[in-house]
């Protein structure tokens, strides 16, 4: 069933009409391949610095720089193991619902919320204690992905299912409503512009990326992509979504306020999770099928190498204070580290 908005707190208004924006036949190829899914060999860089083992099947990562803390989302462990990134040791493994999916960390209140994919849930978890404070009902079937807001302090919950997102008060834990992600179906990542007050929705089944204000809780455009769209990622130094292509094993490269194409990269082998190292200047996606990442320039988004990254990586971490990238090895059980910059 279908849930519409009911957010007391909206102004009465029209919603604005959706865009179907389709690649442009012009767009740019950045880097030499013939098509989509084509390999393309790229030079290896550097080695990992470590591997720390952590719980079963690792998914969502993130990262508090205060604490130098990484907290890992292990889905078939039912948990979230948190870890000292100085020593690269296990600091305490804290219980979840079913299959813990993907983190959102509220770096001011210390809050840490777990997308729970089989429980539909998400648990909240004090950082400071390291313990759960609640295992909140969020209304899903399925909760897929989570985002927080900085500018208004609410987190947002992909509701898989439904193709809904659920908006949470992060302040007192409680459902303030739902959004409809109309014109998307299979929700698959979540990526958000907090100062820009966007979302961007991952649709896997119907090949689209969502765009909804968080001031009017309206979709305002829905983006024609390409197939089995995995994850996104946006950048606010060059104003830029990374949407990653599970087959096509490529990233498509989208204007976040034009809602244009700009082009396409070619990386590994089932692309999910990217993130900026901002020191190298360079973007990183993880590719689970290949087991490596591929680094990429942000201005100038060609293609600099491979970097080989464990067993099945997912998603992706940085660390500003040892400038080190993390990965979450789903295959292995392990997280692993490395400089992306270590041309």
């Amino acid at each position: 069933m279908t849930r519409a908005w009911s957010l007391a707190a909206i102004v009465a208004g029209v919603a604005v009409g959706c865009l179907l924006v389709a690649a442009p036949a012009g767009a740019l190829r950045f880097g030499s391949i013939p098509g989509p899914g084509s390999a393309f060999v790229a030079p290896p860089l550097g080695s990992i610095a470590r591997t720390i083992t952590v719980g079963s099947e690792p998914t969502g990562l993130a990262y508090d720089a205060a604490k130098n803390r990484l907290y890992v989302a292990n889905y078939a462990g039912e948990s979230v193991t948190v870890v000292d990134t100085k020593t690269g040791k296990l600091v305490t493994t804290v219980p979840t619902g079913y299959n813990a999916w993907e983190l959102a960390l509220d770096t001011r209140t210390g809050q840490l919320f777990v997308a729970n994919d089989l429980t539909g849930n998400v648990t909240i978890i004090n950082t400071t204690s390291n313990t759960v404070t609640r295992n909140l009902d969020v209304g899903c079937t399925y909760a897929v992905g989570v985002v927080y807001d900085p500018q208004n302090g609410r987190v947002y919950v992909e509701c898989d299912e439904t193709s809904e997102i659920a908006v949470v008060d992060g302040a007192t834990d409680s459902v303030l409503g739902y959004i409809e992600v109309s014109g998307g179906t299979s929700n698959s990542g979540i990526a958000i512009d907090p100062t820009n007050h966007t979302l961007f929705v991952a649709n896997w089944g119907s090949d689209t990326v969502t765009v909804i204000s968080t001031r009017t809780n309206l979709v305002v455009a829905n983006l024609t992509v390409a197939a089995y769209i995995d994850g996104t990622f946006y950048d606010p130094d060059s104003n830029t979504v990374y949407v990653t292509l599970h087959y096509a094993n490529e990233v498509v490269l989208l204007n976040a306020s034009t809602y244009r194409v700009l082009g396409t990269i070619p990386v590994g082998g089932e692309p999910h999770g990217a993130v900026l190292d901002p020191v190298s200047g360079t973007v990183v996606v993880a590719n689970t099928n290949s087991d490596n990442v591929s680094i990429f320039d942000a201005v100038t988004n060609k293609l600099i190498g491979h970097l080989a990254a464990g067993d099945g990586p997912w998603q992706l971490a940085y660390d500003p204070t040892q400038e080190l990238v993390f990965a979450s090895d789903h295959d292995s059980s392990s997280v692993v580290s490395f400089e992306a910059g270590a041309v």
